[in-house]
């Protein structure tokens, strides 16, 4: 019996001691991500202006930089209470201890069960917002055909150019699909271009290439 009691407790104390660790690297990097915030940001202005516009169109990078280092540090301290509480709690016995631990675990699952049931309540809403955002997308980003997926002169296809356009072409041949929901999402973009292949020419498309059946799939996926 004692034996078993011995051998919980060390596991128990293992398993907080590595949480533990995990909570002082997350803590660390939101420090170092937070106090070297303008490095990283001049760090990312060195990448090609071309893909940079499409970036900074999806999101603020400063923005974004300075929540994700803030959400790192508040997961360190959460993780790191966690294992410091229940690692003391358990080697030294003290309840006190096991009782914050415990709140604390018993805490954040009542979070994880309130979070299921809002996502459960708010799916139709949520995806209402994604579809959105998706069109959105398209109508500032795929309104026409220059940098998106072509074919070059010899008949071969040709890899989008821009970031955002190589994304929706690859979800579209791999997916078999066409915009958010279909096709009408670009005729919402007010989409046109214009393609050129072999001695066959398209003119006024009202949708990316991607959403045609003459993409082969198995071509796409090996590449030009």
């Amino acid at each position: 019996m004692c034996c078993s009691v011995g051998l919980s407790k060390c596991f128990l104390v293992l398993i907080n001691v590595i949480f533990f660790i995990v909570g002082v690297v997350f803590l660390v990097l939101g420090i170092i991500a937070k106090w070297f915030e303008d490095v990283l940001i001049e760090l990312f202005a060195k990448v090609p202006d071309q893909l940079m516009e499409d970036v900074n169109q999806a999101c603020d990078i400063p923005a974004l930089f300075s929540e994700a280092a803030v959400i790192l540090m508040l997961i360190g301290i959460v993780i790191f209470a966690i294992g410091f509480f229940g690692c003391c709690g358990a080697w030294k016995e003290n309840k006190c201890m096991l009782v914050v631990y415990v709140t604390i675990v018993l805490a954040i699952i009542c979070m994880e069960l309130a979070t299921i049931i809002i996502i459960c309540v708010k799916t139709q809403g949520a995806e209402d917002t994604v579809i959105s955002s998706l069109q959105e997308s398209i109508k500032r980003n795929y309104f026409d055909s220059e940098g998106g997926l072509s074919f070059d002169e010899e008949g071969h296809l040709k890899f989008a150019i821009r970031p955002i356009k190589l994304a929706w072409d690859g979800i579209q041949v791999a997916m078999g699909c066409c915009g958010a929901i279909n096709g009408t999402d670009y005729t919402l973009a007010h989409f046109h271009g214009n393609y050129s292949f072999e001695n066959f020419t398209i003119q006024n498309a009202l949708v990316p290439l991607s959403c045609c059946n003459i993409i082969d799939k198995k071509e796409y996926e090996e590449g030009p």
